[in-house]
C-alpha cells in the first residue's frame, strides 16, 4: 500500500508539475541523504560498528490561493542491508512524514490556521525540534491557531501523541500549549511559553512546562537564554510524584559578522538541568526535555540524547565551549569541548559519590560542494568520568544503554545532503 501511494505521488508530480510550475503554484522537492558512520561509543566493548543510513524524501506543495497551502511530504528511512534480500520491494520505512493545510487570514486577518502532521520547531529546539539529526525525524500530528498582533504571535497547538481509541479517551496522551514571540528588534528573538503533557488518566502523567527563551546581538557579541520550570504529577513507577523541576542555560559569544577574513565564531555556555537525589520519595525533581533536539546541544556521541534516562534521573550540568572559523571558501570547521557533570550525585560500588560524567570533544568539517549539495563530517571522543567507569554496578542499579567501563570511546561520520 505505501509503495502504491509513493508510486502515485511520483507519477503526479511528473505529469503536473510543469502545468502548475507554470502558474508559480505548485512546488515540487525533496531530500536525499547519505550518512556513514563509524562507531566506537560503548564503553566496555572494543569492537566498533559500521553502517550506512539513507533518507529520501519527496514533497509536493499546492498553493490554492493567496491563503490556502496544502503540504504532502512523503519519507523513506533505511539502513543499508537492512531488506531481506535484494529484491525486497516491503517498502516498510516509507511513511508520511507531512501532511497539513494552512490557511492563513482563516475567518480573519489576524489569525492563522495548520492542520495536519507537521514539523515543528520552537525557541532554540531545546524542548521542542524536529531532530533532522535523526534519520527518520519527529513530526506531530495535530492543529496549530496563530493569532497576530502586528508583529507579535503566538502559537495555540494541540498534539495528539497517542490515540487509544478507547471510550472516555482512556489511554490516550495529548501535548498542547502556546509559544508566543514577543517581537521587539531585528536583533532580538524573545519567546515565552506554557507546554503541557497529559496522559489519561492524568495520574500517569499530568505535567507542565512555562519557560522563555531569548536569544540578541549587539554588534560582534551575542547570546542565548533560556529558562524553564516543570511542575504538575508524574507517576514513575506506583507512587504519584509531584513535579518540581527546572532548567537553564545561557550562552555567550563573538561572532566576525564582516564579508573578509576567516569568519572566527566562538561561544562559551553552560547548561543546567535539574535532577533528583531521592527517586524513591514523592517529589520528582528531574528535568524532561520533551520532544528537543537533544543531539544539537549535549555533545554529538548521544550519550546524553534521552534526558532524563540518559543520566539516570541525576540531572545533567554540560560547560561548553565551541569555535568556528571558515578556512577556506564553501568551508567550515568547528571544534567543540564538552564537561558534562551530574546535578545530583551518584553512589558508586564502592559508597563514594561522583558527579563525573565525563568529557567530549566534538570536530565537524562542512562544506558546500554546491548550492543544493552539502558534505559534512565529523570526528569525536568521549573521555568516560567515574560514574561511566564504575562498570558495571552503576548500570545495573541505573539501567543504560551501555554497561560502562573505561575506555575512551570515539566516533566518525561523513554525509552528503542533496537538496532537490
Amino acid at each position: 500500500m505505501k509503495t502504491s501511494l509513493f508510486a502515485g505521488l511520483l507519477i503526479l508530480a511528473g505529469v503536473f508539475a510543469p502545468t502548475y510550475a507554470e502558474t508559480n503554484n505548485f512546488e515540487v522537492g525533496g531530500q536525499i541523504r547519505h550518512r556513514y558512520q563509524a562507531d566506537d561509543r560503548a564503553f566496555s566493548d572494543p569492537r566498533y560498528l559500521t553502517f550506512n543510513q539513507l533518507r529520501s524524501r519527496l514533497n509536493v506543495k499546492y498553493k490554492v490561493s493567496n491563503d490556502i497551502t496544502g503540504f504532502v511530504q512523503f519519507q523513506d528511512s533505511r539502513r543499508f542491508g537492512e531488506m531481506a534480500s535484494t529484491i525486497d520491494g516491503s517498502a516498510n520505512q516509507i511513511d508520511l512524514h507531512q501532511g497539513f493545510i494552512q490557511v492563513n487570514d482563516f475567518f480573519f486577518n489576524w489569525l492563522d490556521a495548520k492542520a495536519g502532521r507537521m514539523s515543528v520547531n520552537y525557541g532554540n529546539q531545546r524542548l521542542v525540534g524536529a531532530l533532522e539529526w535523526h534519520n527518520v525525524a519527529r513530526s506531530f500530528d495535530g492543529l496549530i491557531f496563530t493569532p497576530w498582533a502586528g508583529k507579535h504571535s503566538i502559537d495555540l497547538f494541540y498534539f495528539v501523541i497517542r490515540d487509544s481509541l478507547r471510550r472516555s479517551d482512556q489511554g490516550n496522551f495529548n501535548f498542547f500549549g502556546f509559544n508566543a514571540n514577543i517581537y521587539t528588534s531585528e536583533r532580538y528573538t524573545n519567546q515565552v511559553y506554557l507546554m503541557w503533557q497529559r496522559q489519561n488518566p492524568s495520574t500517569d502523567l499530568n505535567r507542565w512546562t512555562i519557560g522563555f527563551y531569548s536569544n540578541g546581538r549587539l554588534g560582534n557579541f551575542y547570546h542565548f537564554t533560556e529558562f524553564a520550570y516543570q511542575g504538575g504529577d508524574i507517576t514513575p513507577d506506583t507512587t504519584r510524584n509531584d513535579v518540581q523541576a527546572y532548567f537553564g542555560t545561557i550562552s555567550l559569544g563573538w561572532k566576525d559578522v564582516g564579508e573578509r577574513g576567516y569568519k572566527p565564531d566562538a561561544r562559551i555556555g553552560v547548561d543546567f538541568l535539574s535532577g533528583d537525589d531521592n527517586l524513591g520519595d514523592d517529589k520528582y525533581r528531574v528535568f524532561d526535555t520533551l520532544y528537543a533536539t537533544n543531539h544539537k546541544f549535549y555533545g554529538f556521541m548521544d550519550y546524553f540524547l534521552n534526558i532524563p534516562r540518559d543520566t539516570f534521573g541525576r540531572g545533567l550540568i554540560d560547560a561548553h565551549i565551541r569555535a568556528t572559523i571558515a578556512p577556506a571558501e564553501k568551508t567550515k570547521t568547528q571544534l567543540a569541548f564538552h564537561y558534562f557533570r551530574s546535578h545530583r550525585s551518584v553512589v558508586l560500588s564502592d559508597d563514594s559519590r561522583s558527579k563525573a560524567f565525563g568529557s567530549e570533544l566534538d570536530l565537524t568539517l562542512v562544506y558546500q560542494y554546491d548550492a543544493k549539495l552539502n558534505i559534512t563530517c565529523g570526528a569525536s571522543v568521549f573521555f568516560p568520568g567515574a560514574i561511566f567507569k564504575d562498570f558495571p554496578s552503576v548500570f545495573d542499579k541505573l539501567g543504560g544503554r551501555d554497561r560502562g567501563g573505561d575506555r575512551t570511546t570515539a566516533w566518525f561520520y561523513i554525509m552528503t545532503t542533496l537538496t532537490i
